[in-house]
């Protein structure tokens, strides 16, 4: 457990530069205090694999603005293709 028993935790790229296992591990370690001790996890991943495993929420954000928010199960591979490629992230497939 965290020693301050936080309610939020919001962790900046928390895979970045980490090998497959390891990156695994720490998602499993967010999810875990997500379920277990009801922590909200906001986490920014550029891994669209990490991201559709993990997730349940997506919002995609580009030059401060938000341009996609939606529910995982919601979002498909284009709007995922569309946010990254400059889009507006609403294009239906």
């Amino acid at each position: 457990m965290l020693t301050q028993d936080p309610k939020i935790i919001l962790a900046d790229e928390p895979t970045a530069s980490l090998d497959p296992q390891t990156s695994l591990k720490v998602m499993n370690d967010l999810k875990m205090l997500n379920e277990k001790y009801g922590m909200t996890v906001v986490a920014n991943l550029h891994s669209v694999e990490l991201a559709r495993q993990f997730g349940k929420r997506v919002i995609g954000i580009r030059a401060g603005q938000v341009v996609y928010d939606g529910k995982m199960s919601e979002t498909s591979e284009s709007v995922f293709t569309d946010i990254y490629n400059g889009g507006d992230g609403n294009k239906e497939e």
